[in-house]
């Protein structure tokens, strides 16, 4: 299991897309970690063995070198945030497909602030801010399960 309390995320990119019809690419391989975290609409994917349908309250997070298959159902809101992760244990515990949140109002909350701040990757405060939302999104994950 990770430990979360050495949980440490950086954000290489936040890219947020508003009412996306399609994706550029059906499929893709990135060399970072991806994760999509889905504000409206719903998508297809497949990550691996991983498949299925992502929609809000769904995080959808592939792993780097991993082909990542997808296509829009309906019309998409998302974020998608390339990064790295680092924990003292086996980093090979992060959670990879789809991991679901329960608690909607606070997943609501942390959206809000990275929609705010997503038109800005180069400051390192606001970056590091942001990461700290994506590691409070996989413990609200893990308090979960």
């Amino acid at each position: 299991m990770l430990n979360l309390n050495s949980l440490n995320i950086n954000i290489n990119q936040h890219i947020f897309w508003d009412k996306k019809k399609h994706f550029s690419l059906d499929e893709d391989i990135d060399s970072s970690w991806i994760l999509y975290a889905i504000e409206d609409g719903e998508y297809d994917y497949e990550i691996l063995t991983h498949k299925g349908i992502g929609k809000f309250g769904d995080i959808i997070i592939c792993p780097p070198g991993s082909i990542f298959k997808r296509k829009v159902i309906s019309s998409l809101t998302f974020h998608v945030i390339k990064f790295s992760v680092t924990t003292k244990t086996n980093q090979h515990s992060f959670p990879i497909g789809k991991i679901s949140i329960s608690d909607l109002k606070r997943l609501n909350n942390t959206y809000y602030y990275l929609k705010l701040y997503s038109h800005n990757n180069n400051n390192i405060e606001l970056t590091e801010y942001k990461s700290s939302l994506i590691s409070d999104i996989i413990i609200l994950y893990r308090n979960a399960v």
